[in-house]
């Protein structure tokens, strides 16, 4: 995991360019850490470049400060270590309290972070936490705030891709049809019926197979079933 520490305001804004982007708008930081949430705070009022609307470290504090940006246009910046669900809840929240908010996910951890829902009307962009010193932040503001269009950090895209690659190669031939079978929307009884298996060794199966493929629930098995072309026909 890479630690997010933005201890140097280059790692943030690097030109005028910059300060011009987020004009107007107010920023919302969310991590885990204390010391995350107290340097980006302090570079913001030492650069003068960007409204601090607030830095929160738990959920509840970032629902806090949504309930009181009423009227202002909000960048919501969150780290994945914010909460369990990667601060989808708290993106949620923003687009129902303010919808001008604009939601960045900064990725830490790439398989946390696969193993979501994919719903980009939660986030507007992922951001990997490598990249923000590269001008990934940068580019990521510019693609959501510029051209209106959801971003992922390249980075990221590689990530996720050797990410789906792993899972194609380590689920074994009675799990890929056990997972084609989940995405034909199957329950595990049906399944252990078609296969004349018992209905725990399915429920066994399908717990190694979102292991294995880091998602969260049979939907997201089965979304990556069809992915593969393993439903069957």
């Amino acid at each position: 995991m890479t630690e997010f520490i933005p201890s140097d305001s280059s790692i943030w804004w690097n030109s005028s360019k910059a300060a011009a982007l987020v004009s107007g708008y107010d920023i919302l930081f969310a991590t885990a850490s204390t010391h995350e949430a107290y340097l980006f705070s302090v570079n913001c009022k030492t650069d003068g470049m960007l409204t601090l609307h607030g830095s929160a470290t738990t959920e509840k504090e970032a629902f806090d400060l949504i309930t009181e940006s009423s009227g202002k246009k909000l960048i919501c910046l969150l780290s994945d270590d914010i909460a369990p669900d990667c601060g989808a809840s708290i993106a949620l929240k923003a687009r129902e309290e303010n919808h001008d908010s604009q939601n960045i996910l900064i990725v830490n951890d790439a398989e946390k972070v696969y193993s979501l829902p994919k719903n980009e009307n939660i986030f507007h962009a992922l951001c990997s936490s490598g990249s923000i010193g590269r001008g990934g932040l940068y580019r990521c503001l510019e693609t959501v705030l510029i051209q209106g269009t959801y971003y992922i950090d390249p980075s990221l895209k590689q990530s996720f891709a050797e990410i789906e690659q792993k899972g194609v190669e380590t689920l074994n031939a009675r799990e890929r049809q056990i997972i084609g079978l989940v995405a034909q929307g199957l329950t595990n009884k049906e399944i252990a019926m078609q296969v004349y298996i018992a209905e725990r060794t399915v429920r066994d199966y399908i717990s190694s197979i979102l292991l294995k493929l880091a998602v969260a629930n049979r939907a997201g098995a089965a979304a990556w079933a069809m992915r593969h072309g393993l439903v069957p026909s």
